[in-house]
């Protein structure tokens, strides 16, 4: 089904789906700092081409910083975790040999 172009902010724009794995699309697979890096690059040359207009390039470059982020703390919370579960261990090791 093709959408009609809708008006957001004053520009009538098209309304592409976002994409979906699910229906044979390919996935951007934003799922490392390093694919994240490489979609931002990808943005940023496309805006200097011309290719990409500037104000969707800065929407676009946000919310990739924002899933960056993301990835950030959750590699974070994970980390931590496996800290936390590596102390617990060596803590009840150390109580049992005393």
């Amino acid at each position: 089904m093709i959408k009609k172009p809708e008006l957001i902010e004053g520009q009538w724009l098209p309304a592409n789906p976002t994409p979906s794995h699910k229906k044979g699309k390919v996935s951007l697979g934003l799922k490392t700092i390093e694919s994240v890096r490489l979609e931002m690059s990808r943005v940023y040359r496309e805006c200097r081409t011309g290719a990409l207009d500037p104000a969707i390039a800065t929407k676009l470059t946000f919310i990739l910083s924002q899933i960056g982020r993301l990835i950030e703390v959750s590699d974070l919370e994970s980390r931590v975790g496996q800290l936390e579960n590596t102390n617990e261990n060596t803590t009840e090791k150390a109580h049992r040999k005393s």
